[in-house]
C-alpha cells in the first residue's frame, strides 16, 4: 500500500485475523459473484477510529458495508463528528442495494444530518429513497442539499445537487471484461477531481475514465499512472 502512496498510519499486526481476501468468480459477459472473507475488518471498533488514524483530509470516504460490523453505525458516527470538527468533507458510499436495505433508516439518517457527498448506482439510490424508477428518485431527491453521483452502468452517470443536474455519457469500450471494482474505480476518480478543486462535470468525466478502463481488465486495481492517459 505504502509502494502506492498510501499513507498507512498503524502498524501491521503479527496476531489476531488475518487480512480480508475475495475470490471473485467472472463470467463472459464480464459480472462477477464475490466469495468474501473479511478476516480483521470485523474487528474495526469505535476505538480505532481517532483524530490521530483520521487526520485532516479534505474529504473522507465511508464504505456503507461498514455498518455491517458489530461497531459499525456507532464508529461512523464517530468518524463524522471527528470529520465535521476538522472541516472535512464527509462521502458515503453506498456498498449495494441490500447493503441499504439492511440498514435503510440509518443510512438516510446519516444522510441527513452528516453526510455531504453520496456515491451509489441508481439501484442503491432507489432502495435509499423507497422509489421505483431512476426517474422518481430525481424528484425524491428535491430537498437534499447533498451531492449525489449516481451511476448507471452503460447509460453513464448522473450528478445532483440542488438545482445543479448533470448527465454524463459512458465511455465507449471495445469489450466488458471484468466489473469488479467498476463503482470503487467511479468513486475514487470523482473524489480525486473534487479534492483537486475540479468542476462537478470534470469529476464526472473523471470518474467515467477511471470506471470505464477499470472494466477492460481483470481485477480491480488501477496501476499508477492511469490518469497520465486522460485528456478530458
Amino acid at each position: 500500500m505504502r509502494s502506492l502512496g498510501v499513507d498507512v498510519r498503524l502498524q501491521a499486526a503479527k496476531d489476531g485475523l488475518p487480512t480480508a481476501r475475495s475470490h471473485i468468480l467472472i463470467t463472459a459477459d464480464g459480472q462477477r459473484t464475490m466469495q468474501t472473507y473479511l478476516g480483521a475488518c470485523t474487528e474495526l471498533s469505535v476505538d480505532d477510529v481517532t483524530t490521530e488514524t483520521m487526520g485532516t483530509p479534505k474529504a473522507v470516504l465511508i464504505e456503507g458495508y461498514v455498518w455491517d460490523l458489530p461497531e459499525g453505525p456507532d464508529l461512523t458516527a464517530k468518524a463524522m463528528e471527528i470529520a465535521k470538527q476538522n472541516g472535512t468533507t464527509v462521502a458515503l458510499s453506498l456498498s449495494d442495494s441490500f447493503c441499504v436495505e439492511r440498514h435503510r433508516e440509518s443510512f438516510e439518517h446519516a444522510v441527513r444530518t452528516g453526510v455531504d457527498i453520496v456515491v451509489a448506482d441508481e439501484d442503491e439510490v432507489k432502495a435509499l429513497l423507497q422509489t421505483e424508477s431512476f426517474e422518481e428518485s430525481l424528484e425524491a431527491l428535491d430537498g437534499f442539499d447533498n451531492l449525489f453521483a449516481i451511476t448507471r452502468s452503460d447509460k453513464g452517470s448522473v450528478i445532483v445537487h440542488g438545482d445543479q443536474l448533470i448527465v454524463q455519457a459512458a465511455d465507449p469500450i471495445d469489450a466488458v471484461v471484468d466489473t469488479t471494482g467498476a463503482g470503487d474505480a467511479y468513486t475514487a476518480g470523482f473524489l480525486y477531481g473534487w479534492v483537486n478543486d475540479m468542476s462537478l462535470a470534470e469529476c464526472a468525466k473523471i470518474g467515467t475514465f477511471c470506471g470505464s478502463t477499470v472494466i477492460q481488465q481483470v481485477g480491480a486495481r488501477i496501476e499508477p499512472g492511469l490518469l497520465d492517459d486522460y485528456r478530458g
